[in-house]
């Protein structure tokens, strides 16, 4: 996936296999049970490894003001 970036809060949450999450110049290596927060307008992307299952769920919604 491209980085990109969205108006709202987002989240990562991990369910098999390891990867990666860059946010902005950092990047964290994700495994099963890790959630991860993306604060609003920052580039993000999840990167997967080659051969290695990858499985992750996004939530995202608009803010309430």
């Amino acid at each position: 996936m491209e980085l990109h970036k969205h108006p709202t809060q987002e989240v990562y949450i991990v369910y098999d296999g390891t990867g990666a999450v860059v946010v902005g110049d950092e990047e964290w290596e994700v495994g099963p049970g890790d959630v991860v927060e993306i604060p609003p307008g920052e580039l993000h992307t999840m990167k997967g490894k080659p051969g290695v299952p990858f499985l992750w769920a996004a939530l995202w919604w608009p803010a309430i003001e």
